[in-house]
């Protein structure tokens, strides 16, 4: 799972129990799946809680990169 693998490289405790948490946070019709609307949400809160900065790449065409102090993840 990415978003745990870039959760634990911040030296963050729990990352595991920290990316379940905001994908149960973002699976806003409770369907057990983050859909394509809601990945969108899922991005935000990255940005505001985690302080993750998200941008998109020319070179990655229209996928989302998570921006950390340590590099990139796709």
């Amino acid at each position: 799972m990415e978003l745990r693998e870039a959760i634990r490289r911040r030296g963050a405790r729990f990352a595991s129990l920290k990316a379940w948490f905001y994908l149960y946070l973002a699976d806003k019709n409770g369907n057990g799946f983050v859909d394509d609307d809601e990945i969108w949400h899922l991005m935000d809160l990255a940005e505001k809680d985690l302080k993750f900065k998200m941008s998109t790449s020319p070179a990655a065409g229209s996928t989302c990169l998570l921006e950390t102090t340590y590099g990139f993840y796709s």
